[in-house]
């Protein structure tokens, strides 16, 4: 049985997902360019340089078009980063600087001029790109677990709902594990809290060590984890967790830390429950594996 604050720690975030059939990824456009390449995001963002560039002096002078060369910054700080970003701010300055000095009428204005202004402009385009690196900095900050560097609650609710997306559009079997450190609480009066931190570090990176790429690992808090074994059926799953607990036991033993490792695991080759409903599945498998002596793998599948 759930306790009635794990219950609702699951409610919190998972709260109101509806059915899956009505759960869109959203930024779908954000979600392609993450998976492309930097030369790819580079040249996308030197079209649009240059496009809102040749835009600029077509038009009428009268027609202010100039905020738009902010665009391609922003767009390249997102991707790559406050260096490459730097790079198309000097870029946007340099293509704002010819587009004035080609469409001024007369020589009234001088280059001078011209040239303090693009500096201006660079400072303006650097500051934007700085800000925006940071508030990215600050914001996948927040997704991860402070003690162990790996994804937090709330990255792996952003997680699974993409992952179930995915899973129900393509029809690919999706694996959901939790999985908890049996006697974890004997550590940290035994040894202490930094031992039990020392621990848990450890599992994070035993587990992230033998995952595929496409799998991934959070966090829940305490000594609570979650896996996502991405594409992964009945046959492949008990063999991935097998192995998994293997390495966990060894890691454990050879630190000389008495404590074992409960496993709640459910394969899902149809995605006809809500997120939640799902995850209560997994729950009830974890918790079946600690009434029944702990250090074991429940397994289940849903088709």
């Amino acid at each position: 049985m759930l306790t009635r604050d794990r219950e609702k720690s699951r409610s919190a975030v998972f709260k109101g997902p509806g059915p899956l059939k009505e759960i869109k990824m959203k930024f779908n456009i954000f979600n392609y360019l993450s998976g492309k390449n930097k030369l790819f995001v580079i040249a996308a963002g030197l079209l649009l340089t240059i496009a809102i560039g040749v835009i600029d002096f077509l038009i009428s002078n009268k027609v202010s078009f100039s905020i738009f060369y902010v665009f391609p910054v922003i767009f390249v700080t997102w991707y790559l980063g406050f260096v490459i970003g730097t790079v198309f701010s000097f870029f946007s300055a340099c293509l704002w600087f010819f587009d004035e000095y080609l469409s001024r009428s007369d020589c009234s204005i001088p280059v001078l001029i011209l040239l303090w202004n693009s500096l201006v402009r660079f400072s303006f385009f650097i500051i934007i790109s700085y800000i925006l690196y940071q508030f990215k900095k600050e914001k996948e900050f927040a997704r991860l677990d402070h003690l162990t560097n790996i994804p937090n609650r709330f990255c792996f609710h952003e997680s699974m709902n993409r992952e179930l997306s995915r899973s129900e559009r393509y029809g690919h079997p999706l694996t959901l594990v939790y999985m908890d450190v049996d006697n974890f609480k004997t550590i940290n009066d035994t040894f202490g809290h930094e031992t039990g931190d020392s621990l848990l570090i450890t599992v994070s990176n035993t587990i992230m060590k033998n995952l595929r790429l496409t799998d991934s690992v959070s966090r829940l808090g305490g000594d609570e984890f979650a896996i996502l074994l991405i594409e992964t059926d009945e046959k492949e799953a008990p063999v991935i967790l097998k192995k998994l607990k293997n390495e966990l036991m060894y890691a454990m033993n050879k630190e000389g830390w008495p404590v074992s490792f409960s496993f709640g695991a459910v394969t899902f080759n149809q995605f006809n429950l809500k997120a939640n409903e799902m995850l209560k599945i997994v729950d009830q498998s974890m918790y079946e594996a600690k009434n029944a002596g702990k250090n074991k793998i429940i397994y289940k599948t849903v088709n």
